[in-house]
């Protein structure tokens, strides 16, 4: 399996070392946006994910030492049983002064981002314009875009995957949105890999 994805990801981080996160970042952002008022919490949520998630999809580890490297708060075990589903890993609380965000890692290698609040359009908008970003020689396919009916209102499910030609293996990223504000979180986007599904 390593192996088989090893090239995938090869690739994604010689995307990232070129580019720079920060600057793939303001690449999100459309020219005036601040002055049109884009809500920080998204943006945060974004560039988050960005740094954290994406950078390091299919390399949980490096990830994970780096955070117990910058001594963030680590959520106890029954807090971060919720943002974990009930799985094996750890959590911690990412300081911000414009909401409250969490990042979870799962032993299984899913890496995901949450916010308690932020603009649901927004966050939308931010990730479908990271989504067709893809670093050169990868192609990016929408698998789905859905929205169902929960308790608490409409629960809108975005999944795309980076795939190279001739590569068994994808990443595969999705984000979960819930505008009501009554909502545990109103945002959480994961990243993994998982078996590309495309020939």
């Amino acid at each position: 399996m390593y192996l088989a994805r090893r090239p995938l990801l090869h690739r994604l981080h010689a995307h990232w070392r070129k580019l720079g996160s920060a600057v793939l970042a303001t690449l999100l952002l459309s020219p005036g946006s601040q002055a049109a008022g884009i809500d920080p919490a998204a943006e945060f949520f974004a560039t988050l994910y960005l740094n954290t998630c994406m950078r390091y999809v299919g390399d949980a580890q490096t990830l994970r030492n780096q955070l117990l490297q910058q001594k963030l708060p680590t959520l106890s075990k029954d807090e971060a049983a919720f943002f974990l589903e009930n799985q094996k890993g750890e959590a911690w609380s990412v300081p911000s002064s414009v909401g409250n965000f969490v990042l979870a890692i799962r032993r299984d290698g899913i890496c995901a981002i949450f916010a308690e609040r932020a603009n649901t359009a927004t966050t939308e908008a931010l990730f479908s314009s990271l989504m067709v970003k893809t670093p050169n020689g990868l192609q990016a396919l929408k698998v789905r875009d859905t929205a169902r009916q929960g308790n608490l209102g409409t629960v809108r499910t975005m999944e795309y995957r980076w795939f190279a030609a001739g590569n068994n293996k994808a990443l595969q990223f999705i984000l979960t949105t819930l505008p009501a504000g009554d909502a545990k979180v109103q945002a959480m986007a994961t990243s993994s890999t998982v078996n590309s599904g495309v020939r």
